[in-house]
């Protein structure tokens, strides 16, 4: 009772946090002022993410408009269904260009900007959805003359091939990232990095392919000593119902363990992404495929839970030294309106339902197995408002709240006070420099606080690698990620440095 006094006083006096924060340079010197307990600051990439891989690739486009063409057609309003925020991306950047014979227009959705072009957004939806005859959501129509006389035009896809895994490394390197005193003499993960299972298993087979993953193993050896993400929110597309069958515990647990032997200088792994936002978007048909499930929600996480556990006890097996992590994006949930108005009393409940379904939730399912891990990937993102019943806000809002921030690491350290935790994951969906320098600064800044009291943090580690068209799925065209580079290029790799990489190469200098 006593500590949960102070943690709430520790909450009131950091909920004024200063706007106006020092340095980023300022603050990682300070997180690193004790030689012995050093602050790692990297970024990462994961494949599913970073480009069209193979047909063997999960976000492989041709793939995902058959998945979504297979759901929509059970839907009662297809075109509703269709127009979910996060499934517009999906469709957009998959959806191959057009041209209409009739009024010359060539149509590319992924060029489409949905806020100043909501009325052809909603043709093209419309038409999509009326679209029963085919087996993968398609345009039949031209969504300027109506006409059914057009053209499928050929669309690039850009894959994430061998000759770009020496441009990774050189751009990892250009930020001096290995360098830093805590990669360097304590072996903190200098990179995190999420290997696509098609890198790794058989064409259309569950095996593991030899060859592959030790090409695999090679890239990671390679980077240096990553933290490894094992699945990063995208099944393996020969099998899109994982974890919906408790055989496949086993299975995705054998799959790590294999991994990880071939990979016997990492030291730190996770083996799921945060398993409970992804059990969430998938029980939504909100993910890459499956786009869905087909066992009740419960089971459903309880076989992720398991498969996450038993992944972590056969990795041990194989490297009992090795760090083990559990990943959970912690969500502040806020109400909209003061507490003097009738519907912020709502939005307080509210909040406190959704914390219980998604943050308690998280660690009622992980308390039980804390000795089967060793720290905490904690994904670090702008809170959720509710307005009434309605959550606004997401992961790309590009929101700066460091008193979200500061409480999203309190309460992870409170639910578990004896782990280590890496902020495996954040960013921010800006293309200002001013912005992402902010950004960067509020975040070395609460790191600085969240030391400051007491909390065991070792390192942060921005999403993602590069601003690539294929760098996030569900972005929205025209923004970015805090990505260093904007291209990830073979031929000219450091000349792809943006603004917020030169502000990193500054910290790290």
């Amino acid at each position: 009772m006593l500590y949960r006094i102070l943690f709430f006083l520790v909450f009131f006096f950091c909920s004024t946090i200063d706007t106006n924060f020092p340095s980023a340079k300022e603050s990682f010197l300070y997180l690193n002022k004790n030689p012995l307990n050093p602050f790692a600051l990297s970024f990462g990439m994961s494949e599913a993410q970073a480009s069209f891989q193979s047909l063997q690739n999960t976000a492989n486009p041709l793939f995902i408009l058959t998945q979504l063409q297979k759901i929509a057609e059970k839907q009662s309003d297809r075109y509703l269904w269709l127009s979910s925020l996060d499934r517009i991306w999906y469709i957009l950047r998959s959806l191959p260009k057009i041209q209409c014979k009739q009024c010359t227009k060539i149509i590319d959705p992924e060029l489409i900007d949905i806020e100043k072009e909501k009325l052809l957004l909603e043709k093209i939806l419309n038409n999509i959805a009326a679209n029963t005859k085919s087996s993968m959501l398609a345009m039949n129509k031209c969504p300027f003359c109506n006409s059914s006389e057009i053209v499928v035009l050929p669309k690039l896809y850009r894959k994430l091939t061998e000759a770009y895994y020496p441009a990774v490394i050189a751009q990892i390197n250009s930020l001096n990232i290995p360098n830093q005193l805590a990669c360097k003499d304590f072996n903190f993960p200098n990179y995190r990095y999420s290997p696509e299972s098609c890198s790794i298993l058989k064409n259309d087979s569950l095996e593991v392919d030899p060859l592959k993953l030790a090409q695999t193993a090679q890239f990671i050896k390679a980077i240096g000593n990553p933290i490894i993400f094992l699945h990063n929110y995208a099944n393996p597309l020969v099998i899109p119902n994982l974890f919906e069958k408790s055989e496949h515990i086993d299975w995705f647990a054998d799959y790590c363990a294999q991994v990880i032997k071939a990979c016997p200088h990492v030291t730190h792994v996770c083996p799921i992404v945060q398993p409970l936002g992804f059990a969430y978007r998938v029980a939504h048909s909100h993910n890459l495929p499956p786009f869905e499930i087909n066992i009740p929600m419960n089971n459903y996480l309880s076989n992720i839970v398991q498969a996450h556990i038993q992944a972590c006890k056969n990795i041990k097996k194989i490297n009992p030294k090795i760090v083990t992590l559990v990943s959970h994006q912690w969500k502040i949930m806020k109400p909209k309106h003061s507490v003097y108005d009738p519907r912020g009393i709502l939005e307080r409940v509210v909040c406190k339902i959704a914390n219980y379904l998604y943050n308690e939730k998280f660690v009622e399912l992980f308390k039980a197995y804390k000795d089967h891990f060793d720290a905490i990937s904690l994904s670090l993102y702008p809170p959720v408002v509710f307005d009434g019943w309605v959550p606004d806000g997401n992961n790309v809002s590009g929101v700066i709240d460091a008193d979200a921030a500061l409480q999203s690491i309190l309460q992870m350290h409170q639910a578990f006070p004896d782990k280590d935790i890496y902020i495996g994951e954040t960013s921010c969906n800006a293309f200002d420099p001013v912005k992402k320098k902010e950004f960067i600064d509020m975040t070395l800044y609460v790191c600085k606080l969240a030391r400051e009291k007491g909390v065991p943090l070792k390192g942060v580690y921005f999403w993602s690698h590069s601003n690539d068209f294929y760098s996030e799925w569900n972005k929205p065209p025209h923004s970015t990620n805090l990505a260093p580079f904007d291209i990830l290029s073979a031929l000219n790799p450091i000349g792809c440095m943006n603004a917020g990489g030169k502000y990193l190469r500054v910290i790290l200098s």
